[in-house]
């Protein structure tokens, strides 16, 4: 199960437990973020896309950590004229745990279910063949 949402203009496929990177989102660590834009869900029933968006479809996610990226240089040389520059960049970003897809206020991530205790019957050892 996976679902499509947009962020920042870009888009990005998710599903329950994973997490992303997405452009800054002005939030501090521990907040609870709800991304509506769902684009794309795909579910154990088929597969269903928006037009552009899907209706009462939501990703609830938790933020890990606010950080920047690595860093990007972009290198502009013009031979023969003494032009030369060099500029780097480090985009802002913000670490977004998943923890829920949820459909018309429903979740789509099934509770862990509940084990039933392990068998307490004592198990016989085996036999071991005797040498005389």
């Amino acid at each position: 199960m996976f679902a499509v949402i947009e962020s920042g203009g870009k888009q990005y496929r998710v599903s329950v437990g994973e997490s992303i990177a997405v452009e800054k989102l002005y939030s501090i660590k521990g907040d609870r973020i709800e991304f509506d834009r769902v684009l794309l869900l795909s579910t154990d029933t088929g597969l269903s896309a928006g037009t552009p968006t899907l209706e009462g479809v939501r990703v609830i996610g938790t933020v890990s950590r606010q950080y920047r990226g690595p860093k990007v240089y972009a290198f502009r040389y013009k031979p023969k004229k003494r032009v030369r520059a060099l500029k780097g960049h480090r985009q802002d970003l913000t670490q977004i745990y998943v923890r829920d897809i949820l459909v018309n206020g429903q979740s789509l991530v099934q509770p862990p279910a509940a084990s039933s205790p392990p068998d307490t019957a004592e198990a016989t050892p085996p036999s071991s063949p005797e040498n005389t």
